[in-house]
């Protein structure tokens, strides 16, 4: 019994810390995206934003590493279709992050050349104001359908729970660079699922 115990509490305090990390993670990658820590930084914007990627990316690499190291059964037992339709979802996913990046180029993207400062409404900005967000919804379900495991569903319950967050503080930012105009395409245009008409 007492083993048993143990192991429950084991298991438990990793889903616990794969929480932490999370919660970590996300509030320093909210952090660093607001001006208020750019100013203090006083970086030039092309290195800020080319730390800022790097310690997104690194950042994120160690969390997936660490979700895939916790060792959990499957809640469901996967098959074909689980396989299948968790495939499908994340590749939707990726082809509407592909779409979102075409109105950036990669360079500026990452912090290797200026990026002009326009207020970009056409291809699937036209349909969604945060099409990263909306392709990352699809990649993470897709990712728990494919692999139904504990160490998933708690890591895609940390992302969905930062969500609103992570969109509340993009609107902010994009309000006070864009004014009246962001609030009236706010107005025509959903922030992450498309109305179908």
């Amino acid at each position: 019994m007492a083993k048993l115990v143990n192991s429950y509490l084991y298991k438990t305090m990793d889903y616990i810390l794969l929480a932490a990390a999370w919660a970590l993670y996300l509030g320093v990658h909210s952090a660093l995206a607001t001006q208020r820590v750019k100013s203090f930084l006083g970086w030039p914007p092309r290195l800020f934003r080319l730390v800022y990627v790097v310690l997104a990316t690194v950042g994120l690499v160690a969390l997936l590493i660490f979700n895939a190291s916790i060792q959990s059964g499957q809640i469901i037992e996967r098959s074909n279709a689980t396989r299948y339709i968790g495939l499908l979802l994340a590749t939707v996913g990726l082809l509407v992050w592909r779409a979102a990046f075409k109105n950036y180029r990669f360079t500026g993207f990452v912090g290797l050349a200026d990026e002009p400062n326009t207020f970009q409404q056409t291809g699937i900005l036209a349909k969604v104001r945060h099409p990263i967000y909306s392709g990352l919804i699809l990649v993470v379900v897709g990712f728990v359908v494919f692999d139904v495991r504990w160490p998933s569903v708690v890591s895609a319950l940390c992302i969905f729970g930062y969500l609103p967050v992570g969109i509340y503080w993009e609107e902010k930012k994009l309000l006070a660079q864009m004014g009246q105009a962001y609030v009236e395409y706010r107005k025509r245009v959903p922030a992450v699922i498309p109305r179908f008409r």
